[in-house]
């Protein structure tokens, strides 16, 4: 009975182990973020992830597309998108690789900030204002999640959103001329 607890423990930690994906190691980029597809709301979701990871470790990934992906990649596709509505997202780590889907329209950009969030600590508090913790190393654990957003339009009356790109993708606003006259 004993080993069988032994061998399950080492199963699961192996597992766990083996679902996690670096990106750097000790300043060092030993990772990339591949674009599946040419699209402007990944590329800029990519450059996002990019700006951040540097700011977190000094550590530059490089952004690439229609290559042959390998372990510790960020891939960005939208093959499995089951599920998900406009501007919904999934996070999943399988076989060493963080892949990222997005339901359409800003889906790519929002689960960006979550990863951002919840999995590296960064805040965004206002324009130009925000906390994060330097490291040298960046892993990301096992991640399976899927997000729907509950509401398609969000907007804000504060100054920020026209000083900051970044305040307005982080915090998922809109401007009313974005918005699809059909939709309303």
């Amino acid at each position: 009975m004993r080993h069988i607890y032994l061998f399950l423990c080492l199963f699961v930690g192996l597992t766990t182990l083996y679902s996690q994906v670096k990106l750097v190691e000790r300043n060092k980029p030993v990772s990339r973020i591949v674009l599946t597809d040419d699209n402007p709301v990944d590329k800029q979701a990519a450059e996002l992830l990019q700006d951040f990871i540097f700011r977190i470790s000094k550590a530059t990934l490089p952004i690439v597309s229609h290559v042959k992906t390998g372990k510790g990649d960020i891939i960005f596709n939208n093959k499995d998108c089951s599920e998900l509505t406009e501007d919904g997202f999934r996070l999943q780590t399988q076989n060493r690789q963080l892949h990222i889907s997005s339901g359409g329209n800003k889906g790519s950009i929002y689960r960006v900030v979550t990863l951002l969030e919840d999995y590296l600590n960064v805040y965004y508090y206002t324009a130009h204002t925000y906390d994060l913790e330097e490291r040298p190393t960046i892993i990301f654990p096992e991640i399976n999640r899927a997000e729907n957003p509950a509401f398609r339009y969000r907007q804000t009356q504060s100054y920020a959103i026209w000083q900051d790109p970044v305040y307005k993708m982080w915090f998922r606003l809109e401007q009313p001329s974005e918005v699809f006259v059909d939709n309303l």
